[in-house]
């Protein structure tokens, strides 16, 4: 991931198109029609410059698709806090795609993620 890193957490995002590879198929399809999506813990990395998602060993090697990606900053339209039990839920916007995802202390990372934008903007 480009940029200096701001925040690091331990998370898992909300993916769509995610397979199970081998036995787990069943379990990843069934999940991903239910919830519109599959949970894949992983980590959640803010730069200066994107957001970004890598998943952890366990979930690369129990399932396939697109894992990792990450999003520009500069494309972030909304983020807030939309849900959750306990681990509260982050959803950030772009004009193509939501991204969730849930953390410990997500408030501050919400904050972190507002401040990176806002700086982003001050650079242009």
């Amino acid at each position: 991931m480009g940029g200096e890193e701001i925040i690091r957490r331990k998370a898992n995002a909300k993916l769509r198109n995610v397979r199970g590879r081998h036995e787990f198929g069943g379990v990843a399809e069934a999940t991903e029609a239910l919830m519109q999506g599959t949970w894949v813990g992983g980590e959640v990395v803010l730069t200066d410059e994107s957001l970004g998602f890598r998943p952890n060993r366990l979930n690369r090697a129990i399932q396939s698709g697109e894992l990792a990606f990450e999003i520009p900053l500069s494309d972030v339209t909304d983020a807030e806090i939309t849900g959750g039990f306990g681990t509260k839920i982050i959803t950030v916007r772009t004009a193509h795609v939501d991204f969730q995802f849930r953390c410990t202390k997500a408030r501050a990372f919400l904050a972190a993620v507002h401040d990176a934008v806002s700086a982003q903007g001050q650079g242009e």
